[in-house]
């Protein structure tokens, strides 16, 4: 095993996923849970476990990559499907307690390094990885290089005005898009029709066995999920986009985005991701490795 060890975190706002790596990023062990309220005792708890299977005190970083912006005071923005207290400085408290640096990512953008490496990066320099999940988002790589934007927020294409009323305050918090597109504004919107609280996975289930709500809603998620890339087709012009997340990386949702693509008059390659333990896990892990690399060679602290 090659020194130096990283953990690699995706932190979805129903699943968490965290790895060990050594320098080769070599994944050694892995935990898969669902996201508690107690986010940080959970993290502090997961990254402790994971450095004491071989590495011990030796871990150099842990990168997380949560649904949210990461901001300068060490904490996430923009995340409304994470129970976060607001201001709390999540990478520096982390960092104290498990006893190395804890740097926090976008978990889209984590995915799409980890797509620039270990999936369609490969043969493309430019392309979007479109996560559609609990919440909605993308990571974009052009030339070969992330985008991050001025406030670290390029690819929250969850606030697109498409889907709902984008004028509406109620839909500013998460979005007019992933109102519509996400797993919580699916299981939101059934709720709404039917009376009946289920989540996103229930609703799919329940449209292949002919329920026109369920049928309706999906086809909605799609029909607006297409909008979206339509748009970063208008704007960035990739040569491939990767759908992506819980939602996203469903056959029959991507049959339907497919399908929609071209009625909005845009033209795109479509794929699922197919990285190995995942875009995200392995893009966390290569972000880990390289920061560490950085600071060894003075580039970062």
């Amino acid at each position: 095993m090659t020194p130096p060890y990283v953990i690699g975190v995706d932190l979805g706002g129903t699943h968490l996923r965290a790895a060990l790596a050594d320098g080769s990023g070599r994944l050694l062990a892995q935990r898969d849970e669902r996201t508690r309220a107690d986010l940080v005792e959970q993290l502090e708890r997961v990254i402790g476990e994971l450095a004491t299977v071989q590495a011990g005190p030796r871990v150099a970083r842990t990168v997380i990559g949560g649904a949210g912006v990461p901001d300068g005071n060490d904490s996430l923005s923009h995340a409304p499907n994470l129970t976060l207290s607001p201001g709390v400085a999540l990478a520096r408290l982390l960092s104290e307690r498990v006893g190395h640096p804890v740097t926090l990512e976008n978990d889209v953008n984590v995915a799409a390094v980890g797509e620039l490496y270990d999936g369609v990066g490969r043969t493309h320099r430019d392309f979007v990885v479109v996560s559609v999940g609990t919440g909605i988002g993308a990571g974009v790589v052009l030339d070969g290089r992330l985008v991050r934007g001025t406030r670290g927020a390029a690819g929250e294409i969850g606030y697109l005005p498409l889907g709902a009323d984008p004028l509406d305050p109620a839909h500013h918090t998460h979005g007019a898009l992933e109102e519509i597109a996400s797993g919580r504004g699916m299981a939101r919107r059934y709720a709404d029709l039917t009376g009946d609280e289920v989540p996103a996975v229930t609703i799919f289930e329940r449209a292949e066995h002919g329920d026109p709500d369920a049928e309706g809603i999906i086809d909605d998620a799609a029909r607006w999920t297409a909008g979206a890339l339509a748009s970063l087709v208008a704007v960035l012009d990739p040569g491939i986009a990767v759908l992506a997340g819980g939602i996203g990386s469903r056959q029959d949702f991507h049959d339907r985005v497919v399908a929609w693509l071209p009625r909005f008059g845009a033209e795109l390659p479509i794929v699922q991701s197919h990285v190995v333990d995942g875009a995200p896990l392995r893009g966390a892990v290569r972000m880990a490795l390289d920061f560490h690399s950085s600071v060894q060679n003075g580039a970062v602290s």
